[in-house]
């Protein structure tokens, strides 16, 4: 009732918005990067979504500025994971959806950011067996353990003077609330150079830490192509341009990497 009699008075005020939603544009072959709509918000909810999602493809699709929309891509958030289910039945796992605005019945991806996802997975491993310990993480009978890092670093690169990890530091060690949200030290850590000082240094003790890295490195490689060079220049084939439907990464990310 108060509620009530405050919008009858119109005396009800709007609370500060804590958050700004944004709907990015970016081109896949040009270097597009346009801001589309901003809503300040205090929270974001998939119903909410759903009509600004769609409302901004169908500008971009038929106006004048005549945008083809290949995906969508967000961070992992409960909203936006919420928004991909509504354009299935409640267990599907869907990827994309019809895109009625298009001229030659494309459909819409849907992708989950990937630096996002890098920077879950480090924040989730450096709370097993350290920091909030809220995770043990283990397999085949081994731990998957952040200690192993820290003992790395503190042993053989902070105050070495030639460091199997040059990049190392302590700020990737300690994470701050500023290093969670920083996607340079998840790659960092999560990388072939920390992979093999652990392997040289330590050996079996810390082969499932070893394995799991790699494997993130690999993941992280396999989804942060972006030059037609890269591949070659550092000589990681990971990093090559996909040429084929077939090529034995997108085997590797279906079959090794999601079983």
């Amino acid at each position: 009732m108060m509620e009530l009699d405050k919008s009858i008075k119109g005396t009800e005020q709007s609370d500060i918005a804590k958050y700004m939603l944004v709907v990015m544009v970016r081109g896949v072959t040009c270097d597009l990067r346009f801001p589309l709509a901003g809503f300040p918000t205090n929270s974001i909810t998939a119903d909410f979504l759903y009509p600004v999602i769609w409302k901004a493809v169908r500008i971009l699709e038929t106006s004048l500025v005549d945008l083809r929309v290949l995906f969508i891509t967000c961070d992992g958030a409960s909203s936006n994971r919420r928004f991909f289910k509504l354009h299935g039945e409640d267990n599907d796992f869907v990827h994309y959806a019809d895109n009625p605005y298009s001229s030659d019945n494309r459909v819409i991806y849907f992708i989950s950011d990937v630096p996002h996802l890098i920077k879950t997975t480090r924040n989730c491993f450096c709370n097993s067996f350290s920091h909030k310990n809220t995770r043990k993480m283990w397999k085949d009978g081994k731990d998957i353990s952040w200690l192993h890092l820290l003992n790395l670093f503190e042993q053989h690169c902070e105050l070495s003077l030639y460091s199997p990890c040059p990049k190392l530091t302590r700020k990737h060690i300690d994470m701050s609330t500023f290093g969670c949200m920083k996607v340079n030290f998840a790659a960092q850590v999560l990388s072939s150079t920390v992979a093999n000082a652990l392997e040289m240094l330590y050996g079996d003790n810390v082969t499932e830490t070893v394995n799991f890295i790699r494997v993130m490195n690999r993941f992280f490689d396999c989804l942060n192509v972006r030059s037609l060079y890269e591949g070659r220049n550092k000589r990681n084939p990971d990093l090559n341009p996909y040429n084929s439907p077939n090529d034995e990464r997108l085997r590797w990310l279906k079959e090794d990497f999601l079983n």
